[in-house]
């Protein structure tokens, strides 16, 4: 009888266990792929998912603190309302998951079913991102709770990375990032650049451009900016804040944010100074972006990131330093050499040598003209040998020059060598805009080519193959000295025209008596 009981008692609860088992709605564990995963992020980035919608009671509810109205389909401001209260720390307490990176993806395994707000920040960073949302849904084949109606468990981040272009103008070498031009030219640049494309979260942002001249360039002018083709209004969309060599265009944060994507382009101009640096030492722009890469709390800037492009201006010389800055790889050239009437004498220098070679038979004192016609009418500078014949001439730029000899050295007794010499600058430049190499060929003939070589834009190099053109003068025939041989030599010619002019003219005076 007690064994019959038993049973039924047994047969009882395992019914019971069956009935209570098919009422209760089934929350299964998430899915086989139950993680978070963010894609398109950069490596070393820091990438926190917040849960913003969980799982309560067979029906999805809010986080404390977040406000959505419909949970399965939040809308954008609701989502930078959450992003904000995050950053500023009036939503707090929301349960947080900071995700790994793994083959290019960062990952959280095993979270809580529900929706997460997903920020990324890195220090430094190119990258400007917005927030996304990711969640983890049930296995619900009954449609019970599914949080992914609307939304992945994999969201592909959306970025931002603005570029600085810095560029020279109208230079026409083909090169936009290198090139020369004359000391007192007028060089133009332009940089650009794309406004992020910033999201709500982001009250206040930084964006600036500035660029700093080096010493051979005066200070900018005439700079104008446009942003999306449309000129911008100074004092209202930016201001230009100027000290010495550097000048900072500071876009009004309003401004920015409502330019999401557009196109910005700064140009100015500069004029190049008689004390530019020459041949190998380059004159320089570098232009810097500050951007704003992360938002700030309590509707301040976040962090900031930099970056930056350079352009190159060079000038060229003539019997010049290759490199003043660099004197372990400096050369004194010596393209044109003043000699006297002797020519050319022993070479008491180094070729190798950042010192000026000698010669024996260099001639002082002379002066030269470097024109920009082959008539010699319009002059480009002029410079007076010294003592070893060097005419120096710097601030140069690449063409076709013609030399001439306008003064000899005062009482020397010298004759002026009328010869005009052809003289062309020749240079080509790497990839990013710095001096390859630069050829002086005088006459078509005697050619000088230097090549420099670079280790992380530094030079360690410069080779030469070099001929020298020596410019020869003579002395001016002098008078014969009073009672030398020279008075007895002009006496008897003269006697001895004298002479034939009587007898021309007695035979002149028999023909004429004859007649």
């Amino acid at each position: 009888m007690k064994s019959k009981w038993l049973k039924r008692v047994g047969t009882l609860f395992l019914s019971l266990a069956v009935a209570l088992t098919m009422g209760v709605t089934s929350f299964a564990a998430p899915v086989q792929d139950d993680s978070i995963n963010v894609e398109n992020v950069e490596s070393g980035a820091t990438v926190t998912a917040y849960q913003i919608v969980d799982e309560g009671n067979g029906s999805w509810v809010a986080a404390n603190g977040v406000t959505i109205k419909d949970l399965s389909n939040p809308t954008a401001a609701e989502i930078t309302a959450i992003a904000t209260g995050i950053t500023n720390g009036t939503i707090t307490g929301l349960k947080t998951y900071n995700l790994t990176e793994a083959n290019g993806i960062y990952s959280y395994s095993n979270p809580d079913a529900g929706m997460y707000l997903v920020l990324v920040s890195k220090v430094n960073s190119a990258k400007v991102y917005n927030p996304m949302i990711v969640s983890a849904d049930y296995d619900a084949p009954d449609g019970s709770v599914d949080a992914n109606t609307k939304f992945n468990s994999t969201a592909y981040a959306k970025s931002s990375e603005p570029t600085i272009d810095k560029s020279n103008v109208g230079m026409g070498n083909g090169n936009s990032n290198g090139g020369s031009a004359a000391a007192g030219d007028t060089v133009k640049f332009r940089i650009e650049t794309t406004v992020p494309d910033y999201s709500d979260h982001y009250k206040n942002v930084v964006f600036n451009i500035s660029d700093t001249l080096s010493a051979g360039l005066e200070k900018a002018k005439n700079i104008e900016v446009t942003v999306g083709d449309v000129v911008a209004v100074e004092g209202r969309d930016y201001t230009v804040n100027a000290n010495g060599n550097t000048f900072t265009v500071e876009f009004d944060s309003d401004f920015i944010l409502a330019s999401g994507n557009l196109n910005v382009e700064v140009t100015y101009e500069s004029v190049v100074k008689d004390t530019a640096e020459y041949n190998f030492d380059a004159n320089t722009n570098t232009a810097t972006l500050t951007f704003t890469n992360a938002p700030g709390a309590n509707g301040q800037p976040g962090p900031t990131t930099d970056k930056e492009d350079k352009t190159y201006v060079y000038t060229f010389g003539l019997d010049a330093d290759l490199s003043v800055k660099n004197k372990d790889v400096n050369k004194k050239t010596h393209e044109v050499i003043k000699v006297d009437e002797n020519g050319a004498g022993e070479n008491q220098g180094s070729e190798t040598s950042s010192t000026e070679v000698s010669y024996t038979n260099a001639l002082a004192g002379a002066t030269f003209g470097l024109f920009s016609d082959e008539a010699c009418k319009t002059k480009v500078m002029s410079a007076t040998t010294n003592a070893n014949g060097y005419m120096s001439m710097t601030g140069l730029k690449e063409g076709t020059y013609y030399l001439k000899e306008t003064a000899v050295p005062e009482d020397s007794g010298y004759a002026l060598n009328d010869h005009v010499y052809e003289v062309v600058i020749a240079a080509s430049y790497n990839n990013d805009g710095t001096l390859d190499s630069y050829t002086v060929t005088i006459d078509g003939e005697a050619t000088s080519t230097y090549t420099a070589t670079y280790e992380g834009g530094v030079i360690t190099g410069i080779t030469s193959e070099a001929e020298t053109t020596f410019i020869v003068n003579s002395k001016v025939p002098g008078l014969p000295s009073t009672g030398g041989m020279g008075t007895y030599i002009f006496t008897i010619l003269g006697v001895l025209i004298m002479v034939a002019a009587v007898v021309l003219l007695k035979r002149r005076n028999r023909s004429s008596g004859r007649a």
